[in-house]
């Protein structure tokens, strides 16, 4: 996105790969996120255990952390969809 301030010209087919490549791929990578923490989160569900919801309230905001850092950091894609993806995500299957 930053070569354009320096003049890099780009057609239609190179916006709509950028487009796909950082929303699309983020938002799709978030579901994937809060898919696998929610499994997680299933899986350390014991009602009867005391740490079991501190368990999950952990796993619960490192899902966050985990699909921002993994989408910006480490893909170049939009963290903040990824984010939002993972939560709503979280939310629809709790």
């Amino acid at each position: 996105a930053y070569d354009m301030l320096r003049g890099v010209e780009y057609d239609a087919s190179g916006i709509t790969k950028f487009l796909v490549k950082t929303a699309c791929m983020g938002w799709l990578l978030g579901m994937g996120v809060g898919y696998t923490f929610f499994l997680w989160i299933r899986a350390a569900n014991n009602k009867l255990e005391h740490s079991s919801s501190m368990i999950q309230i952990s796993l619960t905001l490192c899902c966050a952390y985990v699909s921002f850092v993994l989408a910006e950091g480490i893909l170049g894609m939009s963290g903040v969809l990824s984010t939002v993806a993972a939560s709503l995500t979280l939310a629809h299957n709790m």
